[in-house]
């Protein structure tokens, strides 16, 4: 192993300890927390916000048996664990503080599940398609719109509770995109320059057509805050800024290499 390798991987241990201890002190903080009572939504809330809501639960309710698997195994190919740790901290930060936590709200408005979305489907089958940084590519398209969602969803309803619920997610959504901003840029280290930018071309139109999706499946959602144009340009300009750092953290000697939790939040 030379020096190069050496120190790239301790850097890369380092960042991943820190995002795998935030992780968990994140869920040793929420994991156990009941949604506070409230009022139950209005009628027309409900019929507005309801479905739209059971559609987002689903997408954040993933085993992502495939994401961690290819993660455990580029972890001991660098002798890594903390890569593969703080993936699965991330996995469940999905599925616990978001995915449980909007089935609970969702239960108590009335509100009944989905168990099955072509658009889930579809997606969780481009994710599959590709190596780990693949996967992480298109984890980071659904955080980036999960950003532009959010916000439009806190402003569709009155409801205490549903603005708090929101507030936590837009909140981890940030930290979210930092986390696979990190992750991609270790994995591309380690791939060819060619492939890098096939997946990020590629990525590039994932993007795209996935935020269509989403406006058309949410648009009474989204247009409490957005019209379609607004919507399209901020959420490409998002992607623009959050592929740049992505470059930047890239380079083991870059202004961003070895981003923590903490530097994110400063």
């Amino acid at each position: 192993m030379n020096l190069f390798h050496q120190r790239t991987t301790r850097d890369q241990s380092e960042t991943f300890r820190a995002w795998s201890d935030h992780f968990d002190r994140k869920f040793r903080e929420r994991g156990a927390r009941a949604l506070p009572p409230g009022p139950p939504l209005s009628e027309p809330d409900r019929q507005r916000v309801g479905p739209s809501i059971a559609e987002f639960a689903r997408g954040e309710s993933s085993e992502a048996r495939d994401f961690l698997a290819k993660s455990k195994a580029f972890a001991a190919r660098q002798a890594c664990p903390a890569f593969h740790e703080a993936s699965v901290g991330f996995i469940r930060e999905e599925n616990v503080l978001h995915a449980r936590v909007l089935l609970a709200y969702m239960e108590r408005q009335g509100v009944a599940p989905v168990f099955s979305s072509w658009a889930d489907a579809v997606f969780r089958w481009i994710r599959n398609l590709g190596d780990a940084a693949w996967s992480s590519r298109v984890l980071l398209c659904a955080e980036i719109l999960a950003q532009l969602y959010y916000p439009a969803l806190r402003l569709a309803s009155a409801c205490p509770v549903l603005r708090a619920v929101c507030d936590d997610v837009i909140a981890d959504e940030s930290e979210h995109i930092a986390f696979q901003s990190d992750r991609i840029a270790c994995l591309d280290r380690h791939a060819s320059l060619v492939i890098v930018r096939e997946q990020q071309l590629v990525a590039a139109v994932v993007f795209g057509a996935t935020a269509v999706v989403l406006w058309w499946g949410h648009r009474d959602v989204l247009r409490c805050r957005f019209r379609f144009v607004p919507y399209f340009c901020e959420a490409v300009e998002r992607f623009a800024r959050v592929s740049r750092q992505i470059e930047e953290r890239r380079e083991p000697e870059g202004p961003a290499a070895g981003v923590t939790p903490a530097a994110h939040a400063s």
